[in-house]
């Protein structure tokens, strides 16, 4: 959380974008090796022959797709912010 305030200070951004950078940033930390906590879970409830392996392999899709919309609001946050400046 000390990181995200220390970017909000040095790039100047709004409250609301620094939120979801951290939430989509937590998504990926949960998902990537060594913890990848949800990577576990997703074991737990496939089937007894499926392997880590093939739950890790079965992932990097959605992990790629989440860098890439990390890397699209960091390039682009008018997407991000553009609903909560709707609602003021």
């Amino acid at each position: 959380l000390a990181y995200f305030t220390a970017i909000r200070y040095a790039l100047i951004i709004s409250f609301s974008l620094r939120m979801v950078l951290m939430l989509i940033t937590m998504e990926i930390s949960l998902l990537t090796p060594p913890f990848g906590l949800l990577l576990y879970v997703m074991k737990g409830v496939a089937p007894f022959q499926v392997s880590l392996g093939q739950v890790v392999r079965s992932a990097l899709p959605f992990i790629a797709l989440e860098l890439a919309v990390l890397a699209l609001l960091i390039a682009t946050p008018e997407i991000a912010t553009w609903l909560p400046k709707q609602l003021k």
